[in-house]
Protein backbone atom coordinates (compact mmCIF):
# COMPACT_ATOMS: atom_id res chain seq x y z
CA UNK A 1 0.00 0.00 0.00
CA UNK A 2 1.18 3.54 -0.62
CA UNK A 3 3.01 5.57 1.95
CA UNK A 4 0.02 7.85 2.64
CA UNK A 5 -2.78 5.26 2.73
CA UNK A 6 -2.72 2.51 5.33
CA UNK A 7 -4.97 -0.53 5.63
CA UNK A 8 -5.78 -2.76 8.54
CA UNK A 9 -8.14 -5.68 9.05
CA UNK A 10 -9.70 -6.16 12.47
CA UNK A 11 -12.68 -8.40 13.31
CA UNK A 12 -14.33 -8.27 9.86
CA UNK A 13 -13.68 -4.51 9.51
CA UNK A 14 -11.35 -3.40 6.73
CA UNK A 15 -9.93 -0.02 7.76
CA UNK A 16 -8.55 2.43 5.20
CA UNK A 17 -6.72 5.40 6.72
CA UNK A 18 -5.57 8.56 4.95
CA UNK A 19 -2.26 9.63 6.46
CA UNK A 20 -0.59 12.50 4.64
CA UNK A 21 0.53 15.22 7.04
CA UNK A 22 -0.65 17.93 7.62
CA UNK A 23 -4.18 17.83 6.20
CA UNK A 24 -4.38 14.55 4.26
CA UNK A 25 -4.46 16.40 0.93
CA UNK A 26 -5.16 13.90 -1.84
CA UNK A 27 -2.67 13.33 -4.63
CA UNK A 28 -2.52 10.86 -7.51
CA UNK A 29 -0.52 8.35 -5.46
CA UNK A 30 -3.19 8.38 -2.75
CA UNK A 31 -6.05 7.98 -5.22
CA UNK A 32 -4.36 4.94 -6.75
CA UNK A 33 -3.67 3.55 -3.28
CA UNK A 34 -7.32 4.07 -2.32
CA UNK A 35 -8.42 2.21 -5.44
CA UNK A 36 -6.08 -0.65 -4.54
CA UNK A 37 -7.32 -0.68 -0.94
CA UNK A 38 -10.99 -0.86 -1.93
CA UNK A 39 -10.12 -3.65 -4.40
CA UNK A 40 -8.28 -5.51 -1.63
CA UNK A 41 -11.34 -5.17 0.64
CA UNK A 42 -13.63 -6.49 -2.11
CA UNK A 43 -11.44 -9.55 -2.65
CA UNK A 44 -11.28 -10.55 1.03
CA UNK A 45 -14.21 -12.84 1.83
CA UNK A 46 -13.83 -12.16 5.58
CA UNK A 47 -14.51 -8.43 5.22
CA UNK A 48 -18.02 -7.39 6.28
CA UNK A 49 -17.62 -3.61 6.36
CA UNK A 50 -15.11 -0.99 5.16
CA UNK A 51 -14.20 2.03 7.30
CA UNK A 52 -12.64 5.08 5.64
CA UNK A 53 -10.98 7.62 7.92
CA UNK A 54 -8.23 10.21 8.13
CA UNK A 55 -5.50 10.79 10.68
CA UNK A 56 -5.04 13.97 12.65
CA UNK A 57 -7.48 16.83 13.01
CA UNK A 58 -8.58 16.82 9.36
CA UNK A 59 -10.28 14.02 7.46
CA UNK A 60 -8.93 15.50 4.21
CA UNK A 61 -8.49 18.94 2.70
CA UNK A 62 -9.32 17.48 -0.72
CA UNK A 63 -7.16 17.62 -3.83
CA UNK A 64 -3.59 18.80 -3.38
CA UNK A 65 -3.75 21.95 -5.51
CA UNK A 66 0.03 22.05 -5.87
CA UNK A 67 -0.08 18.71 -7.66
CA UNK A 68 -2.65 20.04 -10.15
CA UNK A 69 -0.56 23.14 -10.81
CA UNK A 70 2.43 20.92 -11.71
CA UNK A 71 0.51 18.95 -14.33
CA UNK A 72 0.94 20.47 -17.77
CA UNK A 73 -1.52 19.95 -20.57
CA UNK A 74 -4.21 18.29 -18.44
CA UNK A 75 -7.35 20.04 -17.33
CA UNK A 76 -8.77 19.62 -13.86
CA UNK A 77 -11.86 18.14 -15.48
CA UNK A 78 -9.76 15.40 -17.12
CA UNK A 79 -7.96 14.81 -13.84
CA UNK A 80 -11.33 14.28 -12.11
CA UNK A 81 -12.57 11.95 -14.86
CA UNK A 82 -9.44 9.81 -14.64
CA UNK A 83 -9.02 9.70 -10.86
CA UNK A 84 -11.88 10.59 -8.54
CA UNK A 85 -14.78 9.54 -10.75
CA UNK A 86 -13.54 5.92 -11.05
CA UNK A 87 -12.84 5.87 -7.30
CA UNK A 88 -16.34 7.10 -6.44
CA UNK A 89 -17.86 4.52 -8.80
CA UNK A 90 -15.69 1.82 -7.22
CA UNK A 91 -16.92 2.77 -3.73
CA UNK A 92 -20.56 2.83 -4.85
CA UNK A 93 -20.31 -0.54 -6.60
CA UNK A 94 -18.62 -2.29 -3.68
CA UNK A 95 -20.81 -5.09 -2.35
CA UNK A 96 -19.91 -4.09 1.21
CA UNK A 97 -21.14 -1.23 3.36
CA UNK A 98 -18.62 1.63 3.44
CA UNK A 99 -18.57 3.92 6.45
CA UNK A 100 -16.76 7.26 6.66
CA UNK A 101 -15.47 8.30 10.08
CA UNK A 102 -15.25 12.08 9.87
CA UNK A 103 -13.26 14.19 12.28
CA UNK A 104 -12.37 17.76 11.43
CA UNK A 105 -12.63 19.16 7.93
CA UNK A 106 -13.58 17.27 4.80
CA UNK A 107 -13.30 19.43 1.69
CA UNK A 108 -13.41 19.37 -2.09
CA UNK A 109 -12.64 16.03 -3.70
CA UNK A 110 -12.61 14.34 -0.29
CA UNK A 111 -16.21 15.42 0.18
CA UNK A 112 -17.05 13.45 -2.96
CA UNK A 113 -15.41 10.36 -1.46
CA UNK A 114 -17.31 10.79 1.80
CA UNK A 115 -20.60 11.24 -0.04
CA UNK A 116 -19.93 8.02 -1.98
CA UNK A 117 -19.87 6.09 1.30
CA UNK A 118 -23.03 4.37 2.51
CA UNK A 119 -22.90 5.93 5.96
CA UNK A 120 -21.09 8.98 7.33
CA UNK A 121 -20.38 9.25 11.03
CA UNK A 122 -19.25 12.76 11.92
CA UNK A 123 -17.76 14.06 15.16
CA UNK A 124 -19.03 17.30 16.67
CA UNK A 125 -16.02 19.14 15.20
CA UNK A 126 -16.66 17.93 11.63
CA UNK A 127 -16.86 20.59 8.93
CA UNK A 128 -17.97 19.98 5.36
CA UNK A 129 -16.52 22.38 2.78
CA UNK A 130 -17.79 22.51 -0.79
CA UNK A 131 -15.21 24.10 -3.05
CA UNK A 132 -16.29 25.63 -6.33
CA UNK A 133 -14.50 28.14 -8.47
CA UNK A 134 -16.34 31.08 -10.01
CA UNK A 135 -16.35 29.22 -13.33
CA UNK A 136 -17.91 26.17 -11.69
CA UNK A 137 -20.72 28.28 -10.25
CA UNK A 138 -21.28 29.89 -13.66
CA UNK A 139 -21.52 26.46 -15.30
CA UNK A 140 -23.87 25.19 -12.60
CA UNK A 141 -26.18 28.18 -13.05
CA UNK A 142 -26.04 27.81 -16.84
CA UNK A 143 -26.80 24.08 -16.65
CA UNK A 144 -29.56 24.60 -14.09
CA UNK A 145 -31.21 27.32 -16.21
CA UNK A 146 -31.00 25.25 -19.38
CA UNK A 147 -32.67 22.32 -17.57
CA UNK A 148 -35.58 24.50 -16.51
CA UNK A 149 -36.40 25.65 -20.04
Amino acid sequence: MAEFVHTDFNQCVFIITLDRPKVNALNLEMVKALQAAFKQAAQNAQVRVVLLRGTGDTFSAGQDVYEILKVEGESYRMHMLETYNPLVVQIRQLDLPVLAEIRGTVAGAALGLVLACDLRIASTDARFVVVFSVLDWHLIRLFHCSCLQ
